[in-house]
C-alpha cells in the first residue's frame, strides 16, 4: 500500500510533500513462511532463508500499522550479518532503485536505533540517470545520515540532497543499514518508517528570468552560448522558425561552441527546458 498525500499547487515556490517512494510506510509485506520481506524492497533474508531473519515487520510503527525492523544477527557459522534494506527488488550490484524523475531537496523519515558497542546505522539516498552513450548510470545527487546515537523514541531525520548534475534523474535508490560498514555489531537494531521525498517547486518567475548569453554577436563560423541551469537544449532557428540545429546540454552552465560557417543573416538562438518550454530567445547575426 502506498500513501498519496494531497497536493496544493501554487504558482510561487512552495514545499510539496508526496509519498513517491514505493511502500514508503512499510505497510506491504510478503510472507515466505520462514521469513517476510517488505514489498518493493530488497533484503538479505532470501539469501539465508530467514535464518537469520535480518529484516521483519513490527507493529512499533510511527504511522500506519507496520514499520521495518532491521537487526544485525549471527548466522549458523557464528558470523555477524549486517542487516540491509535497499529500495527496489535488486541488490546494489544489479540495478537497484525505482523510477523517479524529480529533484527533491531532501529525504525525510522517522527512526529509532539501538546500537551495540560503538556501532552506527546509516540511511543513504542517491539519484541517477541512465546515459545512452556510456550505457551506465550517471550520479545526479546524493545524501546520507550516519548515527551512533541510542534513540529510544521515534525521531525525524531529514537528509539534504547534494546535486552534482543539473539533469533530472530517472531513478532513485534508498539504502538502509543497521550497522556500520566495518565492525558492525550483533544486536544493533534500526527501526524505520514513513519515508518521503521533500520536493520544492521551482518558481515560474525564476525559470523565466534566466538569461541566455550568445557571443560574439555578430559572429562568423562559430559562436558561443551559455544557458541557465534550467535549460535542457539549445535550438538555432531561422526567421521562419525552422530549426537548423539542436544542441542537447549535458551541463547547461558550461560554454558551448556552435559551428555556423555556412550560415549568413539573422537567426534566433532559443534555450528550452526539458518539456520544450522556451526559456529565453536571443537574436544573432551571422556574417
Amino acid at each position: 500500500m502506498i500513501k498519496i498525500s494531497s497536493l496544493t499547487v501554487l504558482i510561487l515556490c512552495i514545499r510539496i510533500a508526496v509519498a513517491q517512494i514505493p511502500n514508503s510506510d512499510f505497510e506491504s509485506w510478503t510472507d515466505y513462511g520462514s521469513f517476510e520481506d517488505p514489498g518493493q524492497w530488497y533484503t538479505q533474508n532470501i539469501l539465508y532463508g530467514g535464518d537469520p531473519e535480518l529484516v521483519r515487520s513490527t507493529i512499533e510503527s510511527y504511522s500506519g500499522v507496520f514499520a521495518a525492523r532491521m537487526e544485525n544477527k549471527e548466522d549458523d557459522n557464528g558470523n555477524v550479518i549486517r542487516a540491509i534494506m535497499i529500495s527496489g527488488t535488486h541488490a546494489l550490484n544489479d540495478a537497484p532503485g525505482f523510477a523517479y524523475n524529480k529533484r527533491p531537496s531532501s529525504l525525510k523519515g522517522f527512526y529509532t536505533f539501538s546500537p551495540k558497542d560503538d556501532d552506527s546505522c546509516s540511511v543513504k539516498v542517491s539519484l541517477w540517470k541512465y546515459n545512452q552513450s556510456t550505457m551506465q548510470r550517471d550520479l545526479i545527487g546524493y545524501g546520507s545520515l550516519n548515527s551512533a546515537e541510542d534513540i529510544e523514541y521515534y525521531t525525524m531525520f531529514s537528509i539534504p540532497v547534494t546535486y552534482v548534475s543539473s539533469l533530472d534523474p530517472d531513478t532513485a535508490v534508498i539504502e538502509c543499514y543497521a550497522g556500520r560498514i566495518n565492525g558492525y555489531a550483533e544486536g544493533s537494531r534500526l527501526i524505520i518508517d514513513a519515508l518521503e521525498f521533500e520536493e520544492v517547486a521551482t518558481p515560474v518567475e525564476e525559470i523565466r528570468s534566466e538569461t541566455l548569453s550568445v557571443f560574439p554577436n555578430p559572429a562568423s563560423e562559430f559562436f558561443m552560448i551559455r544557458a541557465g541551469k534550467y535549460a535542457a537544449k539549445i535550438q538555432l532557428t531561422d526567421t521562419r522558425g525552422v530549426v537548423l540545429q539542436t544542441v542537447v546540454l549535458s551541463n547547461p552552465i558550461d560554454e558551448i561552441r556552435v559551428a555556423v560557417k555556412d550560415l549568413k543573416g539573422l537567426y534566433f538562438v532559443k534555450a528550452l527546458s526539458n518539456d520544450s518550454v522556451v526559456l529565453s530567445n536571443q537574436k544573432i547575426f551571422l556574417q
